[in-house]
């Protein structure tokens, strides 16, 4: 089974809690029928079941102490983009040859085999690696 990413994560949470919260609406206006326990129990029982453990889960995302926008920011900056390789020649040869960050366009030496920028820290890809 494929791992969820923590987008699809933080949905199947959202869902959970508001099925919770439908059902204890729906004890809260129509009760329930447990012979055990009286509706204002029933109600506790049902918000503390997954509401108490989703919130904790959700907790964990809120521990980053990032802003939404900067959450957004890392999320684009891990997409791969491609190096741009820059040549110069003098009476055709070549005389430097150097591959630029796309993003923030530092310059580093080609034989760095650099996975992410270390300018800004932008994930890259090659060409020969696509």
């Amino acid at each position: 089974m494929k791992k969820k990413t923590p987008e699809q994560e933080l949905k199947a949470l959202c869902n959970n809690i508001r099925q919770e919260i439908d059902h204890w609406e729906h004890i809260n206006q129509n009760g329930c029928n447990d012979p055990g326990y009286a509706d204002g129990i029933n109600m506790n029982l049902t918000r503390n079941h997954d509401y108490v453990g989703a919130s904790e889960r959700l907790a964990e995302y809120e521990d980053t102490g990032l802003t939404p926008p900067e959450i957004m920011e890392l999320k684009e900056r891990d997409k791969p983009k491609l190096v741009v390789y820059e040549h110069e020649f003098e009476d055709n040869r070549l005389i430097s040859y150097v591959q630029r960050c796309e993003s923030c366009g530092e310059a580093y030496d080609p034989s760095e085999r650099f996975n992410f920028c270390p300018n800004c820290g932008q994930r890259i890809l090659r060409r020969n690696e696509d």
